[in-house]
């Protein structure tokens, strides 16, 4: 995808913009906005495939799981892409499962959930690695910013890199899960909003590295 627009699409089950599965997925800027999947992945179903996104933007897109970008099986490389206003039960910007995402740059903001990972749901064995990427202004009942599942790993680094200004009941930043972990080597977590735990909820089975970077409500 090079440039252009996928929108206002619709469909009963996966991946109402984007459906690709085993094989690559390019994407150099362009817009997937407006689009409304029954299930999984209302922008953006990826499956099994090696995906490279640079630019573009992923917004108001609708899903069951990942409201925005949905992975299962991927590895993919994904530079100032925003990924915005999305909505889902679970992972309203993004869910990812069995994959690994490197994002650099680019931000998953105001995007929301009704249960858990306003900006990001990370679940079964998925790794997230953030780098001077912004997640900003998401909402869930669980983990506003990001809420980290079972055996998940999220690592965020660079002086830039902020979870801010998110809203959750429990765990206003990020919650990690049981037997998930959390490393911060840099950046910001701050003024989030939660009834518990404003910034980093860790369950008894989690991990939190806190190697740098400032933690705060």
């Amino acid at each position: 995808m090079y440039g252009g627009t996928i929108k206002d699409n619709f469909a009963a089950d996966f991946g109402a913009g984007v459906y690709a599965m085993n094989g690559e997925f390019n994407m150099y800027g362009g817009h997937i906005g407006g689009n409304v999947a029954m299930t999984v992945g209302g922008g953006m179903y990826l499956n099994g495939v090696t995906a490279n996104m640079t630019g573009g933007r992923i917004y108001s897109n609708i899903a069951e799981f990942g409201g925005g970008v949905y992975l299962n099986g991927v590895t993919t490389n994904m530079v100032d892409v925003f990924i915005g206003y999305n909505g889902a039960d679970f992972g309203g910007g993004m869910f990812l499962t069995e994959s690994t995402a490197n994002m650099t740059g680019g931000a998953i903001e105001y995007n929301a959930a009704s249960n858990y990972g306003g900006g990001v749901y990370i679940s079964d064995h998925a790794r997230l690695n953030l780098e001077d990427s912004v997640i900003e202004g998401n909402q869930a009942f669980f983990g506003g910013g990001v809420y980290i599942g079972p055996a998940g790993n999220l690592e965020m680094g660079g002086f830039n890199a902020s979870i801010s200004f998110n809203w959750a009941i429990q765990g206003g930043g990020v919650v990690v899960g049981d037997l998930a972990t959390f490393t911060m080597r840099d950046g910001s977590i701050r003024r989030n909003t939660a009834t518990i735990d404003c910034a980093v909820m860790v369950h008894p089975n989690g991990t939190f590295n806190h190697e740098g970077g400032e933690v705060s409500c």
